[in-house]
């Protein structure tokens, strides 16, 4: 909103004063303006943003808000239903005059194609503006010599291919580890050197003409579920993304911190345990080398193998998530064991940023939050024990509500936001 009322009061966005020559020419002041275009972009994202948060509203209700006049709004309501990303539902109680008419964001025209790139796979969905996967694809990455580039357009080619008439505006990718959002490329991924040092963005823009906006997974599920999920109603949150691998999506006012470097959020990193296993990072004892899909299923084996009693004993060489969930669930007590002493490991860990961020709501997200309460609840308990009780009594502990859809959605979400704002 602070945007807008400068662009409205004025014009000249910048003033430089440069220096023409290195004799000592005078200087002089170069001006550049707001085009008439960037004018009408700002005052459409301002209008998008009040409609998503008031809807269903009227054109009148709008101008009041954002201190337009009635004319303006009502030019760019009829551009913004022409692209498909607002439409009329009726009218509005009357006071005294004519009935309203009332305005929603538009939820049936238009979708955005979300992509979720994992270390050794990759999904896609088609997502409207609600935050409703439509159709989905997923698939192994398949191609020789690490081109996953291929994978992820096939897959995005075979969500297109599914869409039943609906307008797509763009494409948004969710992408693991640590990406450099002014090359748009991945500069480190733990345990893959195939994901590093490639322009997704511009591939995937040339290949299928749709604009693409990329970002870390964890960042994506973060703004996902700000957009349509747990953290709606708190601007300051720590998205934790557990499953293959670990990180952390930060929101501080509603937006995402990212760091000088990108890396903000890496809490896979941390460490948690005093000599404990080496790390892909190359350090030893981090969370990632105890907390991960992964290792939980390593050390359900290593304890089978031990002779330790267990429901999971005969399916040792088949050991997935879901059969984990299924022995917690039945009273298993080396399974709840162990899931508790990751959830505390986790907790550890949680602990050193509830102190730090001080944030609102602290959301387990990933494919390790399948295991719910079995991990978030000695989570909660271990970063309350360890964290200052200023930092942390106000913090809520709570799973993701996009569950299995946070990668997709929390994609197509930083497509939304670009188009929309917070």
């Amino acid at each position: 909103m602070k945007a807008l009322q400068y662009f409205q009061q004025q014009c000249i966005i910048l003033v430089i004063m440069k220096n023409t020559s290195e004799e000592g020419k005078s200087a002089y002041m170069e001006y550049q303006v707001g085009t008439k275009q960037l004018i009408k972009q700002i005052n459409q994202t301002a209008i998008l943003k009040v409609i998503r948060e008031h809807e269903p509203i009227s054109r009148a209700d709008i101008a009041k808000i954002l201190k337009l006049t009635s004319a303006t709004v009502s030019s760019n309501i009829a551009e913004l239903m022409e692209k498909g990303l607002v439409r009329e539902i009726g009218t509005g109680e009357s006071n005294g005059g004519r009935r309203p008419v009332l305005l929603t964001i538009d939820k049936e025209k238009t979708a955005i194609i979300g992509v979720d790139v994992h270390k050794t796979s990759v999904s896609c969905g088609l997502v409207n503006l609600a935050g409703v996967v439509l159709q989905s694809c997923a698939q192994e990455f398949s191609n020789p010599n690490g081109h996953y580039e291929l994978d992820v357009l096939t897959c995005i080619e075979k969500v297109i291919k599914k869409n039943q008439n609906r307008v797509i505006l763009g494409i948004g990718v969710g992408m693991c580890g640590i990406i450099d959002l002014n090359r748009c490329i991945s500069l480190f991924v733990p345990a893959s050197r195939t994901l590093v040092n490639f322009d997704l963005k511009a591939y995937l823009e040339e290949n299928t003409g749709f604009e693409v906006h990329l970002d870390n997974d964890a960042n994506a599920m973060a703004v996902g579920e700000r957009w349509f999920g747990a953290a709606r109603t708190a601007k300051n949150c720590l998205f934790l993304n557990i499953g293959q691998g670990i990180g952390s999506g930060i929101l501080i006012d509603g937006e995402i911190y990212r760091g000088s470097g990108f890396a903000a959020g890496e809490i896979g990193h941390v460490r948690v345990q005093e000599n404990g296993r080496k790390c892909v990072c190359g350090k030893k004892g981090c969370l990632d080398t105890v907390a991960t899909e992964y290792s939980m299923l390593n050390q359900l084996r290593e304890e089978i193998e031990k002779g330790r009693d267990t429901l999971l004993k005969t399916k040792k060489d088949s050991l997935d998530i879901e059969g984990v969930l299924e022995a917690a669930e039945s009273g298993d007590e080396l399974t709840i064991s162990v899931l508790s002493k990751i959830g505390t490991y986790i907790g550890r860990a949680v602990s050193y940023a509830v102190n730090i961020l001080n944030p609102d709501l602290v959301i387990f997200g990933g494919s390790m939050s399948k295991l719910g309460d079995f991990i978030l609840k000695p989570l909660k308990e271990e970063a309350v024990r360890l964290c200052m009780y200023e930092s942390g009594k106000n913090t809520e502990f709570v799973l993701s509500e996009l569950a299995d859809d946070a990668g997709v959605v929390g994609a197509a979400a930083l497509y939304i936001q670009e188009i929309i704002g917070y």
